[in-house]
């Protein structure tokens, strides 16, 4: 029972992690996806099939030449031919040998993947790449799997060496470890499901068309090409580094892309006040500033109710923050209905504003610093609610916000799926332990 709430413990950690890393990518470094940065596509003659030269060898890996420039420029994509992945040939019988021995957590997860019925994709068992042999690929999302066991617990130098080659080639690598597999490969699944580098928006890539991205010569010239890769789940570019117009903002000093503004955090939500009466609320859907747990810890449940009156009254996709001591960082994304006390801040986000967004922007510790600057008292500062709804803060467009509403919205679901279920097993450990414990005596 401990061990399934390990597993969902990293299972959610993985998943706020990659959130967080969206959020970086979209926001913070302007790499949201738009139709500048499309995925260079290759080229092909008719019918589709490329006839490949002769690779030349050196140093015992293969590097696959470019096709020949084709005419007109109305193209293909073929994965495998896109990335023109290295090999080395001397690799073959052992990538065999590997096929076909197989360890118990690889056969399961080849279970999952093969013959594409996993999200349709394809997937490649014992693939070379390079001098190294990886144990799933994917071509159509360029995304490595591995799965780890105690043969790579004394081999750390060389796995940062082979991520680090497999980076540099514009791969990205998702590890999970021998025991995730064999003991809730359903949580493996579900992590890749989620995950930004295995989704395509339920559209096949290999089959897009695109009349652009082709220099005079018939090579591909599209800034992607020359943009590495950024992060674990991110892709290759994005807006800016695609050549994305930027603009002077003269209050941020500093660019951000076209068509976006400086706000505040009065333009992205509401400061809620409605009310609900005590008699509504239990002590599992009542905070207050003591059942919030510091540094975005979250919540725990309320050891008591107030005897009488009214408190506010929160909804689903609020966000509460204590008020009390700002500086603790006591804030939380709301999934249930109920009510807080009067020291804890419910701000409601706007009707295009995702809540996952508006809680990203107020979990920063510039946010913080930022109340507690204007908060009123010493030995027991108060945020100052106009002082904080004035916040500033760069807004995208809508359009964007509701694709960063789609592409997170698993992630939220996810989670709180994950974290109901560990709370459901640690009530019923303790209440095993507490049987335990009287049968003992």
């Amino acid at each position: 029972m401990q061990n399934r709430i390990n597993l969902n413990n990293q299972l959610i950690q993985k998943l706020e992690e990659t959130a967080q890393a969206i959020y970086k990518s979209w926001f913070v470094d302007f790499e949201f996806p738009s139709p500048l940065n499309s995925p260079p596509l290759e080229g092909c003659p008719q019918d589709g099939v490329v006839n490949m030269p002769q690779p030349d060898h050196q140093d015992g890996v293969v590097n696959m030449p470019q096709p020949e420039p084709q005419d007109p420029p109305k193209l293909k994509r073929n994965a495998v031919n896109y990335f023109s992945l290295p090999y080395n040939p001397e690799l073959r019988q052992r990538a065999r040998d590997l096929r076909k021995a197989g360890n118990l957590a690889e056969v399961l997860f080849w279970k999952q993947v093969r013959n594409k019925s996993f999200k349709g994709l394809d997937f490649d068992r014992q693939k070379i790449i390079g001098n190294y042999i990886v144990d799933f690929y994917c071509p159509n999302c360029q995304v490595v799997v591995e799965i780890d066991g105690a043969s790579h617990n004394d081999k750390q130098d060389y796995d940062a060496r082979r991520n680090e080659y497999l980076k540099s080639i514009g791969l990205t690598v998702i590890h999970f470890t021998d025991y995730e597999v064999k003991e809730n490969i359903d949580s493996v699944m579900q992590f890749l499901d989620v995950h930004p580098a295995m989704n395509l928006d339920g559209v096949d890539k290999s089959n897009q068309q695109v009349t652009q991205g082709v220099n005079a010569s018939g090579r591909f010239d599209h800034p992607v090409l020359r943009t590495p890769l950024q992060r674990r789940g991110m892709p290759q570019s994005g807006y800016k580094s695609s050549g994305g117009e930027m603009v002077w903002n003269e209050e941020l000093e500093k660019e951000i892309p076209e068509g976006w503004r400086v706000g505040t955090v009065a333009d992205l939500c509401e400061y809620s006040s409605q009310r609900i009466s005590i008699n509504e609320l239990s002590l599992d859907n009542y905070i207050s500033t003591e059942n919030m747990l510091q540094n975005r810890g979250g919540i725990v449940q309320a050891n008591n109710l107030p005897n009488t009156g009214s408190v506010i009254k929160f909804e689903i996709g609020n966000i509460l923050i204590s008020n009390i001591r700002p500086y603790f960082k006591k804030i939380w994304l709301v999934n249930f209905n109920g009510g807080c006390s009067n020291d804890v801040m419910c701000f409601s986000p706007n009707k295009n504003v995702p809540p996952l967004y508006l809680y990203q922007i107020l979990e920063k510790d510039n946010f913080f610093d930022y109340v507690m600057a204007g908060s009123k008292g010493t030995k027991m500062p108060r945020g100052d609610i106009k002082w904080i709804m004035n916040y500033e803060t760069v807004i995208p467009s809508n359009d964007l916000l509701e694709k960063y509403s789609r592409t997170t919205q698993v992630f939220q679901r996810d989670i709180q799926i994950k974290k109901s279920e560990n709370q459901k097993l640690t009530e019923l450990k303790e209440l095993l332990l507490s049987k335990l414990a009287t049968n003992n005596n």
